[in-house]
């Protein structure tokens, strides 16, 4: 009996157990409406919420009616869950689909889930511990707002965006690592977090939204990475224990309150490019008590700095800054707080085309660019003018001085150049006085005569120092030939293609009367015109370029004077004299030496290529013609002949760079030489070796008979420089005549040496 009554019992509770776990797994709604193929259950002994199936949990939007009082939708909104366990195929999780949840502890979601909707966990005040999906790159709006348990997090590695009011009033959240792929958080992400002690922001993320931290009041220590590109209102405001913050060089503006109510603050390091600090940006900061402010911040907001609780200063604080930054010097002044200098912002813009620049070590400020400087009043602020500089630099290009432009200067002395055409009111030479503009004494303009800078000094009482008459230091020369004047080297350069104008004795270039030391002819000018280079004070040398073809009347080198009578007395008529100490260089190809050394002239000429090596001499008389490109060789003994290494030598290095003999030496025999304006071919011309085998004997002699009597015509012009021993012009029998003397002993060649046929 007592056997059967235990077998009974056995059953029942089999059964009751059976029963049991098909009421959990049979549970009201285990299938979910809007994803029929996703399925849930709960198992009521252990607290597990279950999901199954394949796809996303749908979204449960309205978790509020319209009294704002709790309206659950999700059908397991009874159910007293302590975690929850999502099965490998659940792709998502929908908008609320667990807020509220009052038991729930512990979450694992599986890397399976990509999308995680807002305010997924919103509310569960009993949840500890997280751990995100790997797939997941964002973390919804509200996921995890008041979870006040919370202590861990686990991020998924793909997750790049945390959203707003993420973890906010999380305050049991200790700490967290962020993973490498964060991009951003957005506003209020981590507002009220009160345990995090510290952050570190991985490179690569660039955007903090506002109040992301705001009221984090155990906050110790912020990592901000060099990527940070943006920080937003109240980023960390409130966070009492922050002791130090270094803010990256992307960060340009600093937003309202940024760091306001940051108490145990006090070491900031701010970007060299930041441009505005906002209000209150650390306000009730009373630890802080300096702060370097970099010279590129233009705008700074109030109570920004050095203000503790109830907008009273903190004693002793100290802006460090650049001497000339307005906006910093304008804070401290308004606000009566310290500033330390510690420099001068050393650029800056004064025009619309124009800037400036100091260079310390010289003491000088340089205005470059071009056009108009800005005009000023008598109360702008002028960065450069604070600076004790000594000397000004005006560009050549700066057209106007503005008004006011160097007032309260440190220089006092300015040179103006030619091109500018306009001075402002009191822009040089005045400085404030109690209020009233008054002349600085001392100052001074350096000028040209008859220029708006003489003008503006003789209207203002400034001392004018002259320059003399105003030079101009270029123009045109011909249809496409422009003229260049160096006034600090003298040197005149004559640039371009093609002629020069032609002029007379009454109307002479503009340069004609400056004082030139030099002039440079370049290539590619062809022609030089009748008086384009003749001036009335004399130059030393003139250099002209390879292209030279026609040299006009008095081109170059004459001198326009007056004349003198016969007892050395001026007679008031001036006419053109040559310069008879005037060098000329040029090339002998072209007819400029021609020019230069005929009777009308008589300069000094130096050839600018191998032809300053005319002549040279071996055993025997030679000569170089270059302008034939002959190597002439005048031989008393046919057999005694320089070989092809002496001529290779007469070449100087110098001034060839290769030199390349023939196989066979003789008339009409090529040496190819090299310098830097190409390769030449020269050709021997061996006198009265007429047949080109480097021999003088009767075989030549017949040779030039044949031609003389036109049997065989001498084509190459080497032979026929040969055969012409005489130098008469003419191949005949009176230089087949010399030729075979000169075979048999009887008379020497090199008597007919003329080196004067070269140039």
């Amino acid at each position: 009996m007592k056997k059967s009554l235990s077998v009974f019992l056995s059953i029942c509770i089999v059964l009751s157990m059976l029963m049991t776990g098909l009421v959990t797994v049979h549970a009201e709604g285990n299938t979910i409406e809007g994803s029929p193929e996703v399925t849930w259950s709960f198992n009521e002994e252990t607290g597990e919420l279950r999901f199954d199936g394949v796809g996303a949990i749908p979204d449960y939007d309205s978790y509020t009616d319209d009294k704002g009082e709790k309206d659950l939708k999700y059908p397991w909104k009874d159910k007293t869950y302590t975690s929850i366990v999502f099965g490998e195929g659940i792709t998502g999780i929908g908008n609320y689909a667990f807020c509220y949840s009052e038991s729930l502890r512990s979450v694992v979601i599986p890397d399976t889930v990509a999308v995680l909707g807002k305010g997924i966990f919103m509310c569960c005040p009993s949840l500890e511990n997280v751990v995100l999906p790997g797939e997941a790159t964002e973390i919804a709006e509200s996921t995890f707002t008041a979870c006040e348990s919370l202590k861990t997090v686990t991020f998924g590695a793909k997750t790049e965006k945390i959203g707003r009011e993420a973890f906010y009033k999380c305050e049991a959240l200790e700490s967290f690592s962020l993973p490498a792929t964060l991009k951003s958080a957005d506003e209020a992400a981590f507002a009220y977090c009160t345990a995090v002690k510290t952050v570190v922001l991985p490179e690569g993320f660039t955007d903090l939204g506002a109040r992301v931290f705001y009221a984090c009041e155990g906050l110790e220590s912020v990592t901000l990475p060099a990527t940070l590109a943006m920080i937003g209102e109240n980023a960390f405001d409130g966070c009492r224990e922050l002791k130090s913050i270094a803010f990256p060089e992307l960060i340009t503006k600093l937003p309202v309150d940024v760091c306001s109510g940051c108490r145990a603050l006090s070491e900031v390091t701010l970007p060299e490019n930041l441009t505005e600090i906002g209000a209150g940006a650390f306000n009730i900061c009373t630890s802080l008590k300096e702060i370097t402010v970099p010279a590129t911040v233009t705008s700074i907001g109030q109570l920004a700095l050095g203000y503790g609780r109830w907008g009273q200063k903190v004693d002793g604080y100290t802006i460090n800054g650049y001497g000339n930054n307005e906006a910093v010097l304008k804070y401290a002044k308004e606000n009566g707080i310290n500033f330390n200098s510690i420099g001068y912002i050393t650029s800056g813009s004064c025009g619309e085309n124009a800037t400036w620049e100091y260079k310390e070590e010289e003491k000088t400020l340089y205005i470059n660019g071009s056009g108009a400087m800005s005009d000023y009043t008598s109360d702008s602020f002028i960065a450069y003018n604070i600076i004790p500089y000594e000397k000004v630099v005006i560009s050549p290009e700066i057209t106007k001085i503005g008004n006011y432009a160097f007032y309260n200067a440190g220089a006092v002395n300015f040179t103006l150049l030619e091109k500018v055409e306009e001075i402002g009111e009191k822009a040089i030479g005045y400085y404030d006085n109690a209020g009233t503009p008054a002349l600085r004494e001392g100052a001074s303009i350096t000028g040209y005569d008859g220029l708006e800078p003489m003008t503006y000094a003789a209207e203002n009482n400034v001392t004018f120092i002259s320059l003399g008459q105003f030079i101009v230091t270029e123009g045109t020369l011909g249809e496409s030939v422009t003229w260049t004047y160096d006034k600090e080297t003298k040197v005149l350069t004559v640039s371009g293609t093609g002629e020069t104008y032609n002029y007379t004795e009454d109307t002479l270039p503009d340069f004609a009367e400056y004082d030139i030391q030099s002039i440079t002819v370049s290539d590619g000018i062809t022609v030089i015109g009748d008086y384009a280079l003749s001036t009335t004070n004399a130059y030393s040398d003139i250099t002209f370029g390879k292209d030279i073809e026609k040299i006009g009347e008095k081109a170059f080198g004459f001198v326009k004077i007056e004349e003198l009578d016969e007892e050395g007395n001026p007679t008031g008529v001036k006419a053109f004299f040559p310069n008879e100490f005037l060098v000329v260089r040029g090339y002998i190809v072209t007819p400029v030496d021609d020019y230069a050394l005929s009777e009308e002239c008589g300069f000094a000429f130096e050839a600018l290529d191998g032809d300053t090596y005319p002549l040279f001499t071996f055993i025997v008389k030679s000569v170089i013609d270059h302008i034939n490109k002959f190597i002439i060789i005048y031989t008393e003994d046919p057999s005694n002949v320089p070989d092809a290494q002496a001529i290779m030598e007469a070449f100087p290095s110098d001034r060839f760079t290769e030199v390349v003999a023939p196989e066979v030496f003789g008339s009409g025999s090529e040496f190819k030489v090299t310098n830097e304006n190409g390769t030449y071919t020269y050709k021997i011309v061996l006198k009265g070796d007429t047949t080109g085998d480097g021999k003088v004997n009767s075989a030549d002699a017949l040779a030039v008979l044949q031609d003389a009597v036109g049997l065989n015509v001498m084509t190459d012009e080497a032979i026929c420089s040969a055969s012409d021993v005489n130098y008469d012009g003419k191949r005949n029998s009176a230089d087949a005549l010399l030729i075979l003397q000169s075979s048999v002993g009887l008379v020497n060649i090199d008597n007919n040496y003329n080196p004067g046929i070269i140039r």
